[in-house]
């Protein structure tokens, strides 16, 4: 708890096009921090792309950025503090953009996963098909958009389970996109809020994988280490990361919750967006 209070305490969201949005980026980035702090023993890789592609909790999964040309460009496609969530963030350009992390067996989950990520676009939906983060040809996860819906993807039993969420209410600007399976239930989440969840029918299964295939933000890998031209992603990323563990609802809302009451009573959140995100905690737990 001190640690999310510490953190609540240094948020400072700039560069966001209105009040709103920045009430809206604050409750989103409580809910983040307090997935992060509730899984911290369990980030395998966090990705802040802050003025490069390294992975900046275990330095075990590295990645290089590739820009114009597929060449790599390190430094004139990160954006500055003010355009970003935490730090500096990446600008994809929708053509020819990734970052490639090289295959990882620990990256590679079977059991549990929770994957996620911060997306911009000044235009959403986007009919074209894109992707945060993926490891999903022939098998993985994924976070992804395509004709003007959200999809979260996970390969088990044979076939993956995934479902479409319109993003037709989603406004313009930041947002934070997460994916979770426990085994039986696959669940996806746009700024914390629940949008629905997969049941495999009482059953449990391992994640699938078909290739050694790298893993990719802002892009899909088309097998080994090449990206699908198909999929590259338009808008700004920040803040990726992969846990092996499936979110801990109770938890996680606990501390949301504390977060929450802390933005409310510094004034950084109104009385209605607070009352709006009691009701989607409420939400969240009907759906459980």
């Amino acid at each position: 708890m001190i640690a999310i209070i510490g953190i609540l305490s240094a948020l400072i969201i700039v560069g966001m096009n209105s009040t709103t949005e920045k009430a809206r980026v604050a409750k989103s980035q409580v809910f983040a921090n307090s997935l992060r702090n509730s899984l911290m023993n369990d980030l395998i890789s966090e990705w802040k792309l802050d003025g490069n592609a390294n992975d900046s909790w275990s330095g075990g999964n590295n990645g290089t950025w590739y820009g114009v040309g597929g060449g790599t460009n390190t430094t004139a496609n990160y954006r500055p503090v003010a355009e970003c969530v935490s730090g500096q963030c990446l600008n994809f350009d929708g053509t020819d953009d990734y970052v490639g992390i090289p295959h990882n067996s620990n990256l590679k989950l079977t059991t549990t996963i929770t994957f996620s990520g911060w997306a911009y676009r000044s235009n959403w939906p986007t009919t074209a098909e894109s992707r945060i983060l993926s490891c999903t040809e022939g098998g993985g996860y994924g976070l992804y958009f395509t004709g003007a819906y959200f999809y979260i993807l996970v390969r088990r039993n044979g076939s993956y389970a995934y479902a479409a969420y319109s993003l037709a209410s989603v406004s313009s600007g930041w947002h934070y996109f997460l994916g979770t399976y426990d085994g039986r239930y696959t669940k996806a989440y746009i700024d914390g809020n629940q949008l629905g969840n997969i049941d495999d029918a009482g059953a449990t299964y391992p994640m699938q994988y078909a290739f050694s295939n790298s893993l990719m933000i802002g892009a899909e890998p088309d097998s080994g280490s090449i990206p699908n031209a198909a999929t590259y992603f338009n808008g700004l990323i920040d803040d990726v990361r992969v846990f092996n563990a499936a979110i801990p609802i109770s938890e996680i809302q606990q501390n949301y919750f504390a977060g929450i009451n802390k933005l409310f009573a510094k004034n950084q959140i109104t009385q209605t967006d607070y009352q709006q995100r009691l009701a989607e905690l409420s939400n969240n737990y009907a759906k459980e």
